[in-house]
């Protein structure tokens, strides 16, 4: 439903810019209340913090339906103290409760102004709870009133107006939505849970069916659900791959374990076996595998299934005693149990991935409060107390690409910067975003300094770029600052994005580029983009360099070595191997040329921006000549 609808006919001056606040809060409540892993207290907290906000009241609490018609309280909220437990002990809509009676039977909000004396309430609660006004609003769902939210305000009045109610009414019938979904998911567990239950009475007829089962239910391992069919069958039990791999192997107990007599890959092309598994292709449970010289041993095959694929087979050796009818009907419910196992291990690790890229997500936008984020990072295996770097690799910006699209190719380009990653530093995460990978890179501080620490990174990773340019387009990477707060990571990631995003096409050739080069983009950006900036340069350096041309002098070069060594004259004659009445002589030049003072901090820094323009941009033919 939409706020307008709930908010009637309210609008106009009257709101006075609150329209937009009540806005804001409705739709966090609702993106909230649809992440699909929030649970529901969390959402009708945000619900009670938000009124709060929005009514200038500081106390807020829910109460929710029973069976019996009563309303038990299920979380309530308070701007200093948590009231979670003290509300959850409540129990409104008992008989002598005449304020949510009146709340419930109109099914619209009922306010009472001095609630320590009003007739409806159970008064000696209110002095209790130090309540003056209060509000109650109903949670509707098809004019069944399934909860109500009351707000006040602590040991102060509070008028209550037309405005405030509306409001609350708006996030109130937010709420009742959301409660009922998840009554009703409540009731689809329950329904699953009787329905497994129902199964697992069922399967008692079989004991394989029901201790693999139970195993399966346990959370045991594969090899375990293995080692288990094999002790109870008394049979050697192979697990294969689709490719007939063997996966996981088990002897029966008290026997001689010996080698394992899984079929090789040739054995597994041979006619019997292609016949099983045309045979399991056309839908049969199980099928048998004759004996032949190469095979030697009768196989009962089983297919394992999920989601319509399948995702290896089981199978069960004869040896000793001849295979039964019990033999077969064992191993297909064994698959069938392996089968599940597995897919709840899929969907695990799938979870797993993905709730990592969503903390990773929110760490790298700061999306979340940073201290939750901090206090979650160990569970994703980052540590807070090391230093991090934010790498971002970008792609060629072209239609026909070698860019990764899946997973498989994404983790090997990330698995080659890891490699190529100094002692001391490796990728903790990493998530694809339009057109380039971003990495996550932590690196124990130790003895090292920040400059040195970041100078290798960079050396590591200019290191691959070439092979990474040349097996999936990357064009070029962008080396954030050391992040020594993990609190930093989003800014750090940020300057990085902005900086890919300033440079476009300008890198004509693989390389690294230093994220401090933000503050030099940004400059660009004031003015006519890339040509701009390389105007600029050459505002600066051109006049220099036309005299070294005319004349065969080395003016540019003394400049620039100078600024590169932080102005210090002596480091600069060595660099150059002059004496230092040269550079002295040459720095006196450029003065006289170009107007550059070597002693003036502004004029080194026109010098050093010039430089810095000419090596980040690259252009072809373009620079300071």
């Amino acid at each position: 439903m939409a706020l307008a609808q709930l908010l009637g006919t309210s609008t106009g001056d009257s709101w006075n810019g609150r329209y937009a606040q009540v806005l804001e809060a409705f739709e966090e409540v609702s993106l909230l209340s649809t992440s699909g892993t929030v649970e529901l207290d969390d959402v009708l907290r945000l619900v009670g913090r938000r009124l709060c906000e929005l009514l200038s009241s500081n106390r807020c609490s829910v109460y929710l339906r029973q069976s019996d018609g009563t309303f038990r309280g299920q979380l309530g909220y308070c701007t200093d103290r948590d009231i979670d437990g003290a509300v959850r002990k409540l129990v409104a809509g008992v008989a002598s409760d005449q304020f949510t009676a009146e709340v419930v039977s109109t099914a619209k909000p009922v306010i009472v102004s001095e609630a320590v004396s009003d007739p409806r309430t159970i008064q000696r609660t209110m002095r209790r709870w130090g309540v003056r006004s209060m509000l109650g609003v109903p949670l509707v769902v098809d004019t069944d009133v399934i909860g109500v939210i009351y707000v006040d305000n602590e040991r102060a009045r509070r008028d209550y107006t037309d405005q405030d109610t509306q409001v609350a009414q708006a996030f109130a019938a937010l709420a009742a939505i959301v409660v009922r979904q998840s009554w009703m998911q409540a009731r689809l567990r329950d329904n699953a849970n009787v329905i497994d239950r129902q199964r697992t009475v069922l399967s008692e007829s079989s004991l394989i069916h029901t201790r693999v089962t139970k195993a399966v239910l346990e959370g045991s391992e594969v090899s375990e659900l293995i080692a288990l069919t094999a002790s109870l069958l008394r049979r050697h039990v192979v697990l294969y791959t689709p490719e007939f791999e063997v996966d996981a192997w088990a002897a029966p107990d008290g026997t001689v374990t010996g080698s394992c007599p899984a079929m090789t890959r040739d054995q597994a092309r041979s006619a019997p076996v292609l016949e099983a598994l045309q045979g399991l292709s056309d839908g049969e449970p199980s099928f048998m595998i004759q004996p032949t010289r190469e095979l030697r041993l009768r196989r009962l095959l089983a297919a394992l299934v999920v989601d319509h694929h399948c995702v290896g087979y089981l199978e069960l050796c004869e040896s000793g005693t001849p295979f039964t009818l019990v033999d077969r009907r064992a191993i297909e419910q064994a698959a069938m149990a392996l089968a599940l196992r597995m897919l709840a291990r899929h969907r695990s690790e799938a979870l797993d991935r993905q709730e990592r890229e969503l903390y990773f997500s929110d760490l790298l936008y700061g999306r979340r409060d940073t201290t939750d984020l901090i206090a979650r990072a160990g569970d994703f295996g980052v540590d807070a107390a090391q230093w991090h770097t934010v790498l971002l690799l970008q792609y060629q910006r072209r239609a026909s690409s070698a860019r990764p699209h899946v997973g498989t190719d994404r983790t090997a380009l990330v698995d080659l910067v890891g490699a190529a990653l100094p002692a001391g530093s490796k990728v903790v995460a990493s998530t694809g975003i339009p057109g380039a990978e971003l990495v996550l890179v932590e690196t124990a501080p130790g003895d090292q300094q920040v400059d040195a620490v970041d100078g290798l990174l960079t050396e590591s990773v200019a290191a691959v770029l070439d092979g990474l340019a040349e097996r999936f387009d990357a064009h070029f990477c962008v080396v954030s600052d050391i992040c020594r707060e993990l609190a930093d990571v989003a800014a750090s990631a940020r300057r990085s994005r902005q900086l890919a995003g300033s440079l476009g096409k300008s890198v004509v050739r693989p390389r690294v580029v230093p994220a401090r080069s933000f503050d030099l983009v940004r400059l660009i950006g004031q003015r006519t983009g890339i040509v701009g900036a390389v105007e600029y340069a050459e505002d600066v350096l051109a006049p220099i360099a036309e005299y070294d041309r005319s004349h065969g002098t080395e003016l540019e070069r003394t400049l620039c070595t100078f600024v590169k060594c932080d102005a210090q004259l002596r480091r600069t004659a060595v660099q150059l191997g002059v004496h230092d009445n040269t550079v002295r002589y040459r720095l006196g030049k450029v003065r006289e040329i170009a107007g550059i003072k070597a002693e003036r901090l502004e004029s080194l820094a026109q010098v050093l921006l010039a430089t810095q323009i000419r090596d980040l941009v690259e252009t072809s033919g373009a620079g300071a000549g």
